[in-house]
């Protein structure tokens, strides 16, 4: 069994998880007035979307596809 690639479910849910705890603590750092952590936040889930979306397109799941 080859573990080398991420299968679809796994990187899904391994970018909603992260997507989640940064928009969870960019929400709170909004509400502490933490303008540095909220900020570093948000480019935190731009670059899991980016990254999410390279992956899918450079890397699909499927190499026989």
């Amino acid at each position: 069994m080859d573990y080398s690639v991420m299968n679809y479910r796994t990187r899904l849910k391994i970018t909603l998880a992260a997507a989640v705890f940064l928009v969870v603590t960019t929400y709170v750092a909004i509400f502490k007035e933490m303008e540095a952590v909220a900020t570093t936040c948000i480019a935190g889930v731009m670059t899991v979307l980016y990254t999410y979306i390279w992956a899918e397109t450079k890397r699909p799941s499927n190499p026989k596809e």
